[in-house]
Order: structure tokens, then C-alpha cells, then sequence
């Protein structure tokens, strides 16, 4: 990142701090400090090395939202319905790009997703917890990555990729 860049972050950081602290002033000397250490941390983060493709991302987030919300709303009739039963357990992912800030973006977009939450990549897997295994696609992590993938202009693996297998439960 460029000096330039680093001014615009700390600026946008600034702001934002000056917002969520009321528009009061005088907590601009300690803001800034903080919007500092954010812009120093976007700097050294592996992730500040992403470049979103505006077309794709423009495609994803509709679809996105949608599959978010009806999922959401899936969990919540779980949790609440009474008679149903919550099966967690976890599966090992295996990733289309060994390391990279990319795995770390499809883990945080698998994390929003209802009924999934990625531990983090290590390497070229993935540990992904799931809810309510009987539910659970392998093909939906798969797709997911591949649509988080072209929005930073990777592809995915090819067809027969090794699939997400079962680890444990809980």
C-alpha cells in the first residue's frame, strides 16, 4: 500500500471514529491515534492485497443477502421448533488455493452464512463447523468459494476437487 492509500484509510478510519464518538472533538486526539494503528494494521494485513473485481462483486451481494436471509431464517425455525434437533459437527475443507488472503475472505464469508462457521484456513483446508450436519451440502462451501474466488479474479478448483469430509461432531 501506498503512502497515498495509507492517508485515505486513516482518514475514512478518523472519520468514522469522529461519527461513532458523536461528532464530539474532543476525542479526535485519541481518534486519531486509533484510525493510526487501523491504517498500520490494513497495511501490514495480508488482506489489504485483495483487489475486489466491482463487476462480480456487484453480483454476488444480491444473491448473497438472499441466500444469508433464507438461511437465517432456516436456523431460526430450528432453534425455536420445539421437536427439532440441532446435529452439529465439523468438516475439513479442502481449498482450492493453498494459503493466501483470499482463504481467509471465503472463511469470513462462510462464517456470515447461517448454519456454517470456518475456524480459519491453515494451509490448503479449512476446519468448518456446521449446525445441523443432516442439512449440510458439500457442493454449497464449493460454490461459495468459487463466487468469493472470482470476485478477487481466482478460480476455483476444477471439477473433482477433493469435497469436504466429515470430522467429528460438536
Amino acid at each position: 500500500m501506498n503512502f497515498s492509500m495509507f492517508v485515505i484509510r486513516w482518514a475514512a478510519f478518523l472519520i468514522g471514529w469522529w461519527i461513532l464518538a458523536g461528532g464530539d472533538a474532543s476525542s479526535l486526539p485519541l481518534g486519531a491515534v486509533a484510525a493510526g494503528v487501523a491504517a498500520t494494521g490494513c497495511w501490514l494485513s495480508p488482506t489489504a492485497r485483495l483487489f475486489l473485481r466491482p463487476l462480480q462483486v456487484a453480483a454476488f451481494v444480491g444473491p448473497f443477502l438472499v441466500r444469508g436471509l433464507c438461511g437465517a431464517l432456516g436456523v431460526a425455525l430450528k432453534a425455536l421448533h420445539p421437536g427439532n434437533r440441532i446435529e452439529p459437527g465439523w468438516v475439513t475443507f479442502p481449498l482450492s488455493r493453498p494459503g493466501g488472503a483470499a482463504n481467509a475472505f471465503v472463511g469470513s464469508v462462510m462464517s456470515v452464512l447461517p448454519g456454517t462457521l470456518a475456524a480459519g484456513p491453515e494451509g490448503d483446508r479449512m476446519a468448518v463447523h456446521v449446525l445441523h450436519m443432516p442439512d449440510f451440502d458439500p457442493a454449497s462451501l464449493r460454490a461459495e468459494e468459487a463466487r468469493v474466488l472470482a470476485m478477487v479474479g481466482e478460480v476455483a478448483a476444477k471439477d473433482g476437487a477433493a469435497e469436504p469430509r466429515e470430522t467429528s461432531n460438536g
